[in-house]
């Protein structure tokens, strides 16, 4: 669930500055965080 929030607050972060680099950059730490 924490995920999902995590996610869609990157999105729209993502949506607001267009810099999807670090969306994924950032989901790739998040990633190895919550050991997805």
């Amino acid at each position: 669930m924490c995920s999902r929030i995590l996610i869609f607050l990157l999105f729209r972060v993502c949506r607001k500055s267009k810099e999807i680099k670090m969306l994924l950059i950032i989901i790739l730490f998040s990633s190895k965080i919550f050991g997805w």
